[in-house]
């Protein structure tokens, strides 16, 4: 997908570039009880009650959650603040969407870090966000039901 979408994105907007995405199999998210990683009813109000575009979005989150963790664990192991600021407000973004609170705070707490330019008590808390990442994951391949 080549669409690019300025901030505030616009709801109407976002499914527009989403759908007009082609080769992705359909997908549904299904509504489950709230866990502490993962709120599909919220993350449901962010897309309209439509689940199709929230799908989506699980998916292009579980794709790049690697990559993302990646450029934060480097960051660390460069010492290199700035990046470790900018990955963090990146996964903090990707996560926000599925008000995936505990990921959120720890990913801003990393993001404060590299702003700081300190970053020495950034690998205990990539250890809680590794835990809390590996729990969205979960929650989120739960609610996703992909139809082939």
């Amino acid at each position: 997908m080549d669409n690019y979408l300025a901030k505030p994105i616009q709801s109407h907007e976002l499914f527009a570039a989403l759908y007009g995405a082609a080769g992705s199999p359909k997908a549904t998210v299904t509504r489950r009880t709230p866990t502490a990683a993962f709120d599909s009813g919220v993350a449901l109000n962010r897309t309209g009650h439509d689940p199709e575009p929230l799908a989506e979005l699980i998916e292009i989150f579980l794709a790049d959650r690697p990559r993302r963790m990646a450029e934060i664990q480097e960051a660390i192991a460069l010492s290199d603040a700035q990046d470790l600021e900018r990955s963090a407000h990146k996964l903090k973004g990707a996560a926000a969407v599925f008000d995936a609170r505990s990921v959120v705070e720890l990913a801003e707490q990393l993001e404060i870090l590299g702003r700081q330019g300190d970053i020495s008590a950034a690998e205990e808390v990539l250890s809680h966000l590794d835990r809390q990442i590996e729990e969205l994951i979960r929650a989120l391949q739960e609610s996703l039901a992909v139809e082939r």
